[in-house]
């Protein structure tokens, strides 16, 4: 079985460039639809199409400077809630229906695993960047390095994110109308990463 933190643990080493004793390849679980047992003894499983785009989250988000296990887990909280870790195009904006998408919304002009509208791209409406999954990490990481600062912020922009309590630091990047949706992600979102 896969252990998570001590995988995290390795690829950030290897990530910063530091030598390790001895060097083993962890096992990785197929990619594919997977079950999670939930804390309360409940059940998830998320499709294969979820699973990937997972996986392509977390692949950007380590080469971000300053991304930790708090900041993944907030951020899956908040793509489990806006787009159930689908890539969403948008109707009412043909251009990111060009874009490869896992599925089509009509929410404004919100696109994107986080929903993310036309204002957070610069130019404004860049759908070659609200589409893609790199810009996307990026954005939701925000921070003095991310493509928006200081507008919009994104998870590395508020204030005391690494001690406040993860659905509130989601819920001030999203702002969204329901601000107790996100927390009840956490522990999904703890397992995904």
């Amino acid at each position: 079985p896969l252990d998570s933190e001590k995988t995290f643990k390795l690829a950030l080493m290897w990530y910063l460039g530091e030598k390790l004793d001895e060097c083993t390849t962890p096992s990785m679980p197929e990619l594919g639809e997977q079950k999670f047992t939930l804390s309360d003894g409940t059940t998830r499983t998320l499709s294969d199409v979820q699973i990937k785009n997972a996986a392509a989250i977390m692949t950007s988000a380590q080469k971000i400077k300053g991304v930790n296990e708090r900041a993944l887990t907030i951020m899956f909280m908040a793509a489990l809630v806006e787009s159930g870790l689908k890539n969403y195009a948008n109707k009412n904006i043909a251009a990111s229906l060009t874009y490869p998408h896992d599925a089509v919304g009509s929410d404004h002009d919100s696109v994107g695993f986080w929903q993310m509208r036309q204002h957070w791209a610069t130019p404004y409406g860049d759908m070659s960047k609200l589409m893609n999954v790199d810009y996307q990490v990026s954005a939701i990481l925000g921070g003095p390095d991310g493509p928006n600062y200081p507008s919009p912020r994104g998870i590395f922009d508020i204030r005391d994110w690494e001690t406040r309590p993860m659905g509130e630091v989601a819920q001030a990047v999203e702002v969204s109308a329901f601000p107790d949706r996100y927390e009840k992600q956490q522990d999904l979102a703890t397992q995904l990463v």
